[in-house]
């Protein structure tokens, strides 16, 4: 009798949770795995890019607190950005910081690469923010 067959026979148990939890560390693999190969130039895009979503949560969360007032509101609004980086699949330096971690532990990617995401994406993420605040006329020339 197979192990399947066996897990069929014996009904829901422990074992379903763990081929899920396998699952989801396979995956966490994968997508840091993805991450850390990225070519230079998507890498950048996709880095400033990050920048700018978080530059426009932050301006929607200011625009609307000034307007109305309301806190709950502007963290609202704040979430425009975030959906946005989401839908963008934008690279931000806080998001998923560990999934690269597991790939370098997994073997499918080396330190060298985990320094090179996070340099260039913290790089490009404050440029994108900066650059967003100075086209608005809000930052510093």
């Amino acid at each position: 009798m197979t192990q399947r067959e066996q897990r069929q026979r014996l009904g829901t148990n422990d074992f379903d949770l763990e081929d899920e939890l396998v699952d989801e560390a396979t995956a966490t693999v994968v997508t840091g795995a993805k991450r850390l190969n990225r070519k230079w130039p998507e890498l950048v895009v996709t880095g400033f890019f990050g920048g700018v979503d978080v530059g426009l949560g932050i301006l929607a969360m200011i625009l609307v607190k000034q307007a109305t007032g309301s806190d709950v509101l502007a963290g609202l609004a704040f979430g425009i950005g975030l959906l946005a980086l989401r839908l963008a699949h934008s690279e931000l330096f806080t998001e998923e910081f560990l999934l690269p971690i597991n790939a370098v532990i997994a073997g499918q990617a080396n330190v060298l690469q985990v320094v090179r995401l996070w340099a260039v994406t913290l790089v490009t993420n404050l440029v994108g923010g900066s650059r967003l605040c100075r086209a608005d006329g809000s930052g510093a020339s």
